[in-house]
This record gives C-alpha cells, structure tokens and sequence, in this order.
C-alpha cells in the first residue's frame, strides 16, 4: 500500500529527486500513517506558501 510519493526539483540545477513511502510490511499503525500523511500535507501548504 502506497502512503506518500514525495518529489521535489531545485529550480537552480534542475535536479529532481523522489520516494515513495509504502506499508508494505505492515509496520506502521494506521494512527502513524494519517500522523505522516498530515504532517505531509502541513509542509505541501507551507511549500506553496513559499513559492509565492
């Protein structure tokens, strides 16, 4: 199962970079994964903030 896909580009150099973060082993809690999904969602928004 696919919880988070990450990219990221710096405009400067033109390299990207990705990871896609999964529970394939059943490791996390489904409490630590909606803690990582709104923790990923919080810096999303402070990214397009930052973009402006």
């Amino acid at each position: 199962m696919v919880i988070l896909n990450v990219s990221a580009s710096d405009k400067t150099t033109g390299k990207s970079n990705h990871i896609t973060i999964t529970n394939d082993k059943g490791c996390l809690s489904k409490e630590e994964i909606e803690c990582i999904v709104n923790k990923a969602e919080k810096y999303k928004a402070e990214d397009e903030v930052a973009r402006v």
